[in-house]
């Protein structure tokens, strides 16, 4: 189980409407750029051999 927490710093918000857009675009920004750097790293890591060399013998090694 996972909780996400938001803590306000500044002036609130006029209403809910202007809140909502507010975190809205704090989420796309910091959020989702996270899960993007995290699958551009999975797929850089899946992409490298060097963590596969323990498994290999030592004449298959080029």
């Amino acid at each position: 189980m996972s909780y996400d927490l938001a803590v306000w710093v500044g002036e609130r918000p006029a209403d809910d409407a202007a809140a909502a857009l507010c975190f809205t675009d704090l989420y796309d920004r910091y959020i989702d750029s996270l899960a993007r750097i995290f699958r551009d790293y999975q797929s850089w890591l899946i992409a490298q051999t060097w963590y596969q060399l323990e498994a290999r013998s030592p004449d298959q090694i080029i």
